[in-house]
């Protein structure tokens, strides 16, 4: 395939607009990783948060007891 129309330029542009282009998808890849991390470390923290301390729920089954017998 011969190039001989297309001027030196040209083919800087042309491989200038490639490598933005692979650094915006590294970029975004990276994004996504990242969001992936951080997503993850926040559904640790939450889940074996104790909840009944961060809610204000305490305990009330002897309350039940006596209520129900």
């Amino acid at each position: 395939m011969k190039l001989s129309h297309i001027g030196k330029g040209e083919r800087v542009v042309g491989c200038l607009w490639k490598l933005i282009k692979w650094v915006l998808y590294l970029v975004v890849i990276g994004c996504i990783a990242a969001g992936c991390y951080a997503g993850n470390m926040a559904y640790k923290e939450l889940f074996y948060a104790s909840w009944d301390r961060i809610l204000g729920i305490e305990n009330h089954r002897t309350d039940l007891k006596q209520i129900q017998g």
